[in-house]
């Protein structure tokens, strides 16, 4: 939880083999949701999932499940970090649609887009996402223009949708 842990414990991870490294991901994964919004652990669940080990970035999705939207506007950047990891490395597109439906569903959709990190996470959505998810998400981002439109971190995100659609 602080700068020397998250060094000791990425070095660990790089290096650990066989039931040591399982174990060191299983404990990272079964605490990825308080990770994630730490300074420090956050960077150990974003080391996980640049490891693009696939049981474990879908054991890390499961977890985080049901918190991307709050971790999208932690206070500080960690938890839209982790989120923005997460549409990356979620290895299947079902996996990243589970986290944009997550958003599209939300009563909170409007305040991620002019959130000063949230915004990123939904651009990121933008960038990864294919077809009827994606036509969705920038159907939702037209929705709420009137909301949008007038934010300046809500106008990157109304922009990237129209620019989007021009290379659906």
């Amino acid at each position: 939880m602080d700068k020397s842990g998250c060094c000791v414990l990425n070095r660990a991870l790089d290096c650990a083999q066989g039931e040591l490294k399982e174990h060191l991901l299983l404990k990272t994964i079964a605490n990825a949701v308080f990770l994630s919004e730490n300074p420090f652990g956050n960077y150990v669940v974003q080391h996980v999932l640049d490891e693009r080990i696939q049981h474990a970035t879908i054991r890390i999705l499961e977890q985080l499940k049901g918190y991307f939207v709050s971790l999208s506007m932690n206070k500080n950047k960690y938890g839209s970090n982790v989120v923005e990891k997460c549409l990356i490395w979620s290895g299947r597109e079902e996996n990243a649609s589970m986290i944009i439906e997550e958003f599209i569903h939300s009563p909170y959709f409007v305040n991620i887009c002019r959130d000063n990190f949230g915004n990123y996470v939904v651009q990121k959505a933008l960038e990864v996402s294919k077809g009827g998810i994606r036509n969705a998400l920038v159907s939702r981002i037209n929705d709420s223009y009137p909301d949008l439109h007038s934010d300046i971190n809500a106008k990157r995100v109304v922009r990237k949708a129209r620019d989007s659609r021009h290379r659906i």
